[in-house]
């Protein structure tokens, strides 16, 4: 069997993932920090010193970058798709750099990877990117006709999350009904069904996070944008970026939060409070729409590591169904096994953005 070196490059509101795969065996991974200054400047500001990162990563791997065969990046904010992995083209890469539909690090991971590739000569791949569309009509509708609710999420690591859960329980995703909650510097509370993902509730509706702002009060919203305090783009930077614990206690580090409350930090408490009464309902909106027939409540990301809040959704949902802890991200396995698929013809990549079979 040929034995393909694959590039994973993952970029996070709060650190750039990346590891370095060979076939199914992850070599070497690695979280890469970020300090608060360069997380305070525009996405398009930070692929400098994220791109830097990752070519020092690979140096000290001891690999060279036209040793790899391909490159698995995560999709950002794309035109809505299907599932599944999809080859670099010129409009996958043009809309990386657009903002239409937000200003997320992990654009940076297409953008700083084609240069990459180019190095390598090697083709680069998506996989379940943000903007993986599954929602049922009735989502769409927001109760204003100007705006359509958009499935954004992180839907590589919540459908790997799912196959986990189904292989788990010793069942197939396609037969569960499952709520999947990715709790990080960025959420998104998701229903399954059938294998489909029919429905999301992420960070601009939902529950304020480490570094966000969720669903606001509309009027006092609009009022504070017309009031001539701020520009659009530092309203934007309330709500993403600046916002949730940040903004309330000036830390996106959701240990320090806890350790605070430890050393009796009533602050904290309140806040911390705040968020897992959000939570609760967030995820109990979803359990609702279930009709309470739930096989399975999945909670990762690096959220899940805390006890604090696995107790809490313990104490809240565990008589409706079984609650699954995946602590962390499964995406950089994702992303590598969904491009190992193509390179090994098991499965044929898409083209963007109209998901035809290449």
């Amino acid at each position: 069997m040929r034995q393909y070196n694959i590039l994973v490059i993952n970029p996070g509101s709060t650190s750039t993932q990346v590891g370095i795969f060979q076939n199914k065996k992850c070599i070497v991974e690695e979280s890469l920090s970020h300090s608060l200054e360069q997380l305070s400047l525009d996405v398009e500001e930070q692929k400098g010193f994220r791109e830097k990162a990752i070519k020092d990563f690979i140096c000290k791997s001891g690999f060279k970058i036209e040793q790899f065969d391909a490159i698995a990046a995560r999709g950002g904010r794309l035109k809505p798709l299907s599932s599944g992995t999809y080859l670099l083209n010129d409009e996958m890469l043009k809309d990386s750099y657009d903002k239409t539909n937000g200003n997320h690090a992990s654009r940076l991971a297409v953008i700083i990877g084609e240069e990459i590739a180019k190095v390598a000569n090697c083709p680069l791949y998506i996989v379940d990117p943000i903007s993986v569309d599954e929602m049922i009509d009735e989502a769409r509708i927001s109760g204003m006709p100007d705006i359509e609710r958009k499935s954004l999420s992180h839907a590589l690591n919540l459908k790997a999350v799912g196959r986990k859960t189904a292989e788990d329980l010793n069942k197939s995703y396609d037969e569960l009904r499952m709520i999947i909650a990715h709790l990080g510097g960025g959420t998104t509370v998701s229903g399954h069904a059938h294998g489909r993902m029919f429905d999301i509730i992420n960070d601009f509706e939902g529950i304020f996070t480490p570094e966000r702002a969720g669903g606001l009060p509309n009027l006092q919203l609009v009022s504070l944008c017309f009031s001539g305090k701020y520009t659009e783009k530092e309203i934007i930077r309330k709500i993403e970026g600046q916002g949730g614990f940040f903004g309330y206690l000036g830390t996106k580090d959701f240990l320090e939060v806890e350790n605070r409350i430890r050393q009796g930090d009533n602050k904290a408490k309140k806040v911390m409070d705040a968020y897992l009464y959000q939570l609760t309902k967030v995820i109990g909106s979803m359990a609702a729409v279930l009709k309470y027939d739930i096989d399975v409540i999945s909670i990762t990301g690096s959220i899940a590591k805390s006890e604090r809040v696995i107790d809490h959704l313990k104490q809240a949902f565990g008589t409706i169904a079984p609650i699954k802890v995946y602590p962390g991200s499964f995406e950089l396995e994702a992303l590598a096994m969904g491009v190992l698929r193509v390179l090994m013809e098991e499965e044929k990549a898409k083209t963007y953005p109209n998901g035809e079979i290449i």
